[in-house]
C-alpha cells in the first residue's frame, strides 16, 4: 500500500512540473501561498476541532474545473479528519472531491480542512492538492499540531460547549480563563471568514453572542487568550 502511494505521489509531482500554472492559493488574510508551503494549525489533544482554510484563485480568464484531493503524509492513530470542497464535506475514507467550477479571475473560499485530535497528542500532516483540468496542480501541506506546545500550560484556560446548539437567537459560551491579560471570542463561518470578535472580561466565565443576524449554517467559535487559540467549538444556527 505504501509503495502504491509513493508511485502515485511521484506521478503527481511530475504532473506539476510539466503543466501550466492556472491557480494561486491564499491564506484567509490574503497572503499568497507558494505550492509546497506548510500551514501550521496548533492546538492541544483536548481541542475539539482544528480547522485550516485556504482561498483558491483562478488566474486565467476561463472557467476551470477543479478537484481537491487529500494525501495523508502522516496521521496519528486514533485521530480523524474531514475536508470540505465544492459545497460538500468528505469523510476520512474519501480522498477525492467532486468538481468545482471556478470562473475566470475569481477567488473562492470554499476549502476547509478539519482535524479532530480526539484527546490524543501528536502531529499529523496532510497534503491537499487542487487539480484543475488543463493546468497545473496547486498544493499545500497542513500540519495539525495537537501537542499543545504552542499554548502555555500555566494559562489553565478552557473553552466549554456552547448552548443552546443549534441556536436561533443567542448562544451562551462557558469558558475559564486564568493568568491572562487579553481574551476574546472570535466567530468564523464555514469558509473561514471572521464574522465577529467579542472581547471578554476576566471577571466573568460566561459570554453570550447574538446570532439573530447570522444566516443558517455552521460556525466556529474560538477562545483567544493573549493571542493564542485556547479552544475551538462548533455551533449551528438554525431558525
Amino acid at each position: 500500500m505504501k509503495r502504491i502511494f509513493t508511485t502515485l505521489f511521484v506521478i503527481f509531482l511530475l504532473s506539476v512540473v510539466y503543466s501550466q500554472k492556472v491557480l494561486e492559493l491564499y491564506t484567509i488574510q490574503d497572503s499568497l501561498i507558494s505550492s509546497g508551503d506548510t500551514i501550521i494549525v496548533s492546538g492541544t489533544p483536548q481541542t475539539a476541532e482544528m480547522v485550516s482554510h485556504v482561498k483558491v484563485k483562478n488566474i486565467t480568464s476561463n472557467t476551470l474545473e477543479v478537484t481537491c484531493r487529500k494525501w495523508v503524509i502522516n496521521h496519528v492513530p486514533g485521530t480523524s479528519d474531514v475536508y470540505c470542497w465544492a459545497n460538500l464535506c468528505y469523510p476520512p475514507n474519501v480522498t477525492e472531491s467532486q468538481v468545482m467550477y471556478i470562473q475566470g479571475n475569481t477567488v473562492v473560499n470554499d476549502f476547509s480542512g478539519h482535524y479532530y485530535p480526539n484527546g490524543i497528542s501528536g502531529v499529523s500532516v496532510i497534503l491537499y492538492t487542487f487539480d484543475p483540468r488543463g493546468g497545473d496542480t496547486a498544493w499545500i501541506y497542513v500540519k495539525y499540531d495537537a501537542t499543545g506546545q504552542s499554548i502555555k500550560p500555566t494559562l489553565n484556560s478552557q473553552l466549554y460547549k456552547p448552548y443552546p446548539n443549534p441556536a436561533r437567537k443567542e448562544v451562551y459560551i462557558p469558558f475559564n480563563i486564568m493568568n491572562v491579560k487579553k481574551t476574546s471570542i472570535e466567530v468564523y463561518d464555514l469558509l473561514g471568514k471572521k464574522i465577529m470578535t467579542q472581547p471578554l472580561s476576566n471577571n466573568s466565565n460566561l459570554a453570550s453572542i447574538s446570532v439573530s443576524q447570522f444566516k443558517d449554517g455552521i460556525y466556529f467559535i474560538q477562545l483567544i487568550a493573549d493571542g493564542k487559540i485556547i479552544g475551538t467549538e462548533k455551533i449551528i444556527v438554525k431558525k
